[in-house]
């Protein structure tokens, strides 16, 4: 069952650090999706897996390496990564 958890907690989490990538104008926010989109953090959780339109995720949007770019990520990706933040700490 998944855990429900207030947006800020998608919203205030670092779920992704790379610090030899240049990244400006990072936009987060909360979404219902309209189309079908890739989940950018599912290979990281190791499942790899397509979010279907009409589902809540959290997109971000960002210029990174002199490009425009937008991403979205799926709660129960989310809420993987964010148990195992909590399991470490």
């Amino acid at each position: 069952m998944q855990k429900q958890r207030p947006d800020s907690a998608y919203l205030e989490t670092v779920f992704f650090e790379d610090r030899d990538t240049e990244v400006r104008g990072l936009e987060r926010r909360m979404v219902v999706t309209k189309t079908a989109h890739r989940c950018a953090y599912a290979d990281v959780i190791g499942t790899p897996h397509e979010i279907p339109a009409g589902a809540r995720v959290l997109n971000e949007r960002a210029f990174v390496e002199g490009q425009w770019g937008s991403w979205w990520a799926c709660l129960p990706c989310l809420d993987t990564w964010l148990d195992e933040i909590e399991r470490r700490a």
